[in-house]
């Protein structure tokens, strides 16, 4: 039995704090693959409702969480996704950075995430 949507989108919200927590680069890429493995979860069990449930960490308190949901989310939210990302752009961390770089991505046709089937 699958997980319900708000236990994906809360495990998906942890992962990430957790891979920018992580004390070295194996550990936080470790806790990347296991945030994109529950996104693919939450859209296998889900599909676009489960995306939708997603749209709601745009306005979570971390940047990370923000930036990262928005960046799974061009495709099925882009208007919002797009939004956040053009906010977070706007600051100097690393969010920011990924903001940036998900956005130049975007527009250069490399980005690769959430395709479609």
């Amino acid at each position: 039995m699958p997980k319900s949507i708000e236990e994906y989108v809360d495990e998906f919200a942890k992962l990430i704090m957790l891979k920018h927590e992580a004390d070295d680069v194996e550990e936080g890429n470790k806790y990347a693959l296991k945030s994109a493995k529950a996104f693919r979860e939450l859209v296998k069990h889900y599909g676009d409702a489960g995306r939708e449930a997603l749209t709601g960490l745009f306005n979570h308190e971390h940047r990370r969480v923000r930036s990262i949901s928005a960046a799974f989310l061009l495709r099925h939210a882009h208007d919002e996704a797009w939004a956040v990302l053009e906010k977070l752009a706007e600051g100097d961390d690393f969010p920011a950075f990924g903001a940036r770089q998900t956005m130049k991505n975007w527009h250069n046709g490399d980005w690769q995430l959430d395709l479609e089937d």
